[in-house]
């Protein structure tokens, strides 16, 4: 199994799960890991019986809410080596990650497929900063920047702000422009349960297509796009 961290303050609720249901789509086995503060998955993503911590399946995806750490999703799946994630029955595991101490626990290995996602609001950098100030070891990570007008500034000021971490910028960083009218489909896909993504504005859709052309490697662009599109 595979870990894929997006790591940051901003909301990655929806963009995980769009990802994760067009790894679905293409026959990957995923699981989807809230570790953050508010567990948002955990009104987004429907349950019949929520408890502290559990794992529901939604759209042929598993969602895990309330874990503190790896090691203890792998005890409530019954894994018989909570430390070999090899031996897990997933191919992926995304997590959603705003905290230092959730990378240590989740295990967040340094690699190209990691993302630190944020918005320009003072929340969303603050605490991104916060979480990279603290980073138990360097690590490497994609930019994911998403703001309502998307400026060349924006990303050196970034860059300006995590010079003294622990953070190390791949070269190619992703630019996802806020407009209204996909927010408020976002926000009608969660109301009727179901992820539209061929409806996205295209600069959305083509940063989901990039993300998941990054974590298989061995799908074409085209393949991936013909899923969001159907």
């Amino acid at each position: 199994m595979k870990k894929i961290g997006f790591i940051g303050g901003a909301d990655k609720t929806n963009l995980i799960m769009y990802i994760a249901k067009v790894l679905e789509d293409l026959n990957k086995k995923v699981i989807v890991a809230d570790t953050t503060l508010m567990q948002k998955t955990k009104y987004v993503v429907p349950t019949l019986d929520p408890t502290k911590s559990y794992i529901t399946d939604y759209q042929n995806v598993d969602y895990a809410i309330g874990f503190e750490s790896i090691s203890d999703i792998g005890q409530y799946l019954g894994v018989k080596n909570t430390n070999s994630t090899e031996t897990w029955p997933y191919d992926y595991m995304i997590i959603d990650i705003d905290s230092a101490s959730a990378i240590e626990n989740f295990e967040i290995d340094d690699g190209l497929d990691n993302y630190f996602v944020t918005t320009f609001d003072i929340y969303s950098l603050k605490r991104g900063m916060e979480i990279l100030k603290n980073l138990p070891s360097t690590m490497t990570m994609s930019k994911i920047l998403m703001n309502y007008n998307i400026k060349k500034d924006d990303e050196e000021y970034l860059l300006y702000l995590s010079a003294d971490t622990k953070a190390i910028w791949n070269d190619f960083s992703l630019y996802i422009p806020i407009l209204d009218e996909n927010e408020q489909l976002m926000e009608e896909n969660q109301r009727v349960y179901r992820p539209r993504l061929k409806k996205l504005i295209p600069e959305y859709q083509d940063g989901i297509i990039y993300i998941v052309q990054n974590i298989i490697k061995e799908q074409s662009v085209s393949r991936i796009r013909k899923m969001i599109k159907e």
